[in-house]
Parts: C-alpha cells; sequence; structure tokens
C-alpha cells in the first residue's frame, strides 16, 4: 500500500544517518517504487501519505543541499 510504503522511505531515511547497510540504493528504489505507485491510477490516494512522502523528499533535497558530510551522503539520490 502506498502510506506502507512512503512509511518505508521515512524510515530508511532516518536510519541511514545510524546504519551503514542502508545505503542511497536502498532508498532510491523505494522513491522509485513510491512514484510508480502514485501513478498507478487503481490505487486509493492518501492525502496524508502523499504529504509526508512530499515531505521526506523535501527533507532529502535540504540535505543535498546543506553539503557536508550530510550531503554527501544524500547525494546519490535522485529526487
Amino acid at each position: 500500500s502506498r502510506r506502507l510504503l512512503k512509511y518505508r522511505i521515512s524510515t530508511c531515511t532516518s536510519l541511514k544517518k545510524e546504519i551503514p547497510s542502508i545505503t542511497s540504493s536502498v532508498i532510491q528504489g523505494l522513491i522509485e517504487l513510491i512514484t510508480t505507485e502514485l501513478q498507478n491510477e487503481s490505487s486509493p490516494s492518501d492525502p496524508s501519505a502523499d504529504a509526508f512522502f512530499a515531505s521526506t523528499l523535501r527533507y532529502i533535497h535540504f540535505q543535498k543541499q546543506k553539503g557536508g558530510v550530510m550531503g554527501e551522503k544524500y547525494e546519490p539520490i535522485k529526487v
């Protein structure tokens, strides 16, 4: 479901700070999966989950712009 996928990307984004095995490619894969699901017309929309996903993407973008060590970790992720 959309809500579950969006929760997973947020969780991975948070855990990336603490667990090195959660790589940028894992997060990128989740972003792509969620984006595909969002484009699927048969999935019902969930405004709160959509807002949460948008917020997570903004967070990733902010970390990339911030630069430094955190920016480097998020740089490979395409949002």
